[in-house]
């Protein structure tokens, strides 16, 4: 499925920093919930209309938003040691407030030997498993999740944790490390969702508070500067137009650039092929 033509994309990336007019408020609003920016166009929109057809959302969104952070700051009164990444760290820094930023769920690094700690604390509180992965543990609460990563990331774009917990500051990662994480982030996610531009402006975000350089090197030394050159460099419009679902070609073209090495590229490619093969073994069973 193709994206939304210029001027409609051109449109959106508008309204993330100032009022334009608006024709149809129901195309900004389903494009603006896929991208992850309602909570960024809100405030700029002057029309009853625009109001009435955005609002809803941008309620369910911040309440939400608050409800994760309400855990995290009972995780950090609970002594437990962990480093918020992603949605959750933007908004505990000061870099978006809650309502401008949507979170599904919050994304915790934790030490593997404190996660059954987590669990048993999350399980008592009304939580369940859900998912047990190579990564870690996700629990659910209703419309509440807890993503707890041993890893900060899939293997197939594999970032050390050690490191990261050795250059933590203050219970955060380092903005280097928090940008290159976006930005891997970002990449492993267009295999799925299709580019999203609110990951463009979690990037611009954090690297006021990162050296630019520095944030370079970790990512050369990891296999990943492409990912954030290519996140930081792509036009806003070409984001807002890009497939909604990567075809099987997108995908492959998606997973080549996304290591700037090639254990990386292969492990990319790889997945992307593991993906399609799963996804015919489950639609075999489901005939049989």
């Amino acid at each position: 499925m193709s994206g939304p033509d210029e001027e409609l994309a051109e449109a959106l990336v508008l309204l993330t920093r100032e009022h334009i007019e608006v024709e149809d408020w129901q195309v900004i609003r389903d494009l603006a919930l896929k991208h992850g920016v309602l909570g960024l166009i809100y405030p700029n929109v002057e029309s009853d209309e625009g109001k009435r057809a955005l609002f809803p959302d941008y309620a369910r969104q911040a309440s939400l938003s608050l409800a994760h952070l309400a855990i995290l700051s009972y995780l950090r009164d609970a002594g437990l040691e962990f480093l918020p990444m992603k949605g959750s760290s933007l908004i505990a820094r000061g870099l978006y407030a809650p309502q401008e930023r949507p979170m599904l769920d919050i994304d915790l690094l934790v030490k593997p030997g404190d996660i059954q700690g987590f669990r048993s604390i999350l399980l008592s509180k009304g939580f369940s498993d859900v998912i047990a992965s190579r990564k870690g543990f996700v629990m659910h609460r209703g419309k509440l999740s807890v993503d707890l990563h041993i890893y900060p990331l899939k293997p197939e774009l594999y970032i050390p944790p050690k490191p990261l917990w050795a250059r933590s500051v203050n219970g955060f990662l380092s903005p280097e490390d928090e940008l290159i994480i976006i930005s891997a982030h970002a990449a492993l996610g267009s295999f799925t969702f299709g580019p999203r531009l609110i990951w463009q402006e979690d990037a611009k975000r954090i690297l006021r508070l990162a050296d630019p350089e520095k944030s370079l090197g970790l990512a050369r030394a990891l296999g990943l500067e492409g990912c954030v050159l290519r996140l930081l460099r792509a036009k806003s419009t070409d984001i807002v137009m890009a497939q909604r679902q990567p075809g099987r070609l997108r995908k492959l073209a998606l997973a080549w650039g996304s290591g700037a090495n090639k254990g990386q590229k292969a492990m990319c490619i790889a997945m992307a092929f593991g993906d399609r093969i799963e996804n015919l073994i489950r639609s075999i069973k489901a005939r049989v």
